[in-house]
C-alpha cells in the first residue's frame, strides 16, 4: 500500500519546519509527502525547497491566497497524489515517530480512521519554535495536557479500544485522519464551498459515512502533538455549519463543488 502524507500550511514556516522534522524521523516513512499550501508567501516555499533532499518524494502544492480555503487546497494535493491511502495533518502538528506506521497497521477497507491530538502548552510551544527543535520526552510528559489513551502507544490495546461509528462524524479531527483515496473520490472529495474556518472535515467524513463507510476511531495509536496558537477567525462559521447541517439532514454523499474540477488548477513543485 502506497501512503501519502498531506500537511496543510499557511504562512507559519517555523511550525511547518518542526512538522517536517518529525516526518524525517518516521519509522515507516510515507511514500509521498505533499505540502498543501493555502497561499503562503515565499518564505514557506524556500523552507520546503530546503527539505527536498531530506524527505523522499516531498512536493509543494500551492494556490493563490484568497482567504482560508483549506478544503480546496487539500483537494489539489489529493489530485496530485498517486497513493492508495491518504493521511492528513497540519503545519502545527508534530508526529510521533511511529505515526505513519500506526496508520499503515490500522488501515481497514470500508473505514476512514482518525485519532486525537495532544496539545502542547504555550510556553513549551514558544520554546521549541525559538530553538527549532522537537520536544523531548520529559517535556511531553510534563508540559502537555495529559491524556493516557491519546499519548501512549500501546498496540495490545488497539482492538479492545477501537470504536466503529456509523452515524455521525462529529468530533473528527482533520489534523489526524486517514482514508482510502478511492473512497474520497466516490464522494468527490472536500466541499470547496467551505471558505473560512469551519467543519470541512466533519462534512466530508459525514458524506463518507452516508456512503456506507464506517468511522474507525483509534486510541493508543497515531500519536500527534499540537502546537499552541491563538484561535483562528470564525467569521464564516455560521455559513459553514449550515453546509454540514445540510449534509446530515439530506444524507448527502456527493457534492458538485469538489475534487473533480480541481485537477486543472494544481501547481506542483
Amino acid at each position: 500500500m502506497k501512503i501519502c502524507l498531506i500537511i496543510t500550511t499557511y504562512n507559519w514556516p517555523e511550525a511547518l519546519e518542526l512538522s517536517l522534522k518529525s516526518v524525517m524521523r518516521q519509522s515507516r516513512p510515507p511514500d509521498e509527502v505533499i505540502i498543501a499550501d493555502d497561499g503562503s508567501k515565499g518564505e514557506t516555499k524556500h523552507l520546503i525547497e530546503s527539505y527536498m533532499d531530506k524527505i523522499k518524494n516531498l512536493r509543494h502544492v500551492w494556490h493563490e491566497d484568497n482567504g482560508y480555503q483549506r478544503a480546496k487546497v487539500v483537494n489539489l494535493a489529493i489530485m496530485s497524489s498517486e497513493a492508495d491511502f491518504i493521511i492528513t495533518t497540519d503545519q502545527d502538528c508534530i508526529l510521533h515517530k511511529d505515526y505513519v506506521l500506526d496508520y499503515s497497521l490500522q488501515a481497514e477497507h470500508g473505514c476512514y480512521i482518525s485519532a486525537y491530538r495532544i496539545n502542547l502548552r504555550k510556553e513549551l510551544t514558544y520554546k521549541i519554535l525559538a530553538q527549532k527543535r522537537l520536544p523531548n520526552m520529559f517535556e511531553l510528559l510534563t508540559q502537555t495536557k495529559w491524556n493516557l489513551k491519546h499519548q501512549q502507544r500501546i498496540p495490545s490495546k488497539w482492538k479492545k479500544k477501537t470504536r466503529y461509528i456509523t452515524t455521525s462524524s462529529n468530533g473528527t479531527y482533520g489534523c489526524n485522519m486517514a482514508f482510502y483515496r478511492n473512497d474520497l473520490m466516490e464522494i468527490n472529495g472536500y466541499n470547496e464551498n467551505f471558505v473560512g474556518w469551519g467543519p470541512e472535515d466533519s462534512e466530508m467524513t459525514q458524506r463518507l459515512i452516508n456512503n456506507g463507510k464506517k468511522w474507525k476511531r483509534i486510541y493508543y495509536s497515531a500519536i500527534l502533538y499540537h502546537l499552541y496558537h491563538p484561535e483562528l477567525s470564525k467569521s464564516n462559521l455560521e455559513f459553514n455549519v449550515d453546509l454540514l447541517r445540510k449534509t446530515i439532514d439530506n444524507r448527502l454523499t456527493y457534492i458538485c463543488n469538489g475534487i473533480c474540477k480541481s485537477k486543472t488548477d494544481v501547481d506542483v513543485a
